[in-house]
């Protein structure tokens, strides 16, 4: 749950054990806090976003195609 600090590792192994990079990826940062952040991307581009953004933890990462129905499910970040 709280793999930033090691998300290339997870996003490597994951990749060499046999997982499509282009998985869905989200990153929530502070989830449910005022200040929540989210993230998107796919296994291959995931962690430059979060190096870029600059998540830091508390954070979870989601993998898989259940990231596609953020945009239905959403509620904080409106």
């Amino acid at each position: 749950m709280m793999g930033i600090r090691n998300l290339r590792d997870i996003v490597e192994k994951l990749i060499s054990g046999g997982k499509d990079p282009e998985t869905p990826v989200a990153i929530i940062e502070k989830g449910t806090m005022a200040d929540q952040r989210t993230i998107t991307g796919t296994l291959r581009t995931i962690e430059a976003k979060a190096r870029a953004e600059g998540i830091k933890a508390p954070a979870i990462t989601i993998i898989g195609r259940v990231v596609e129905l953020r945009e239905e499910i959403r509620w904080v970040e409106d």
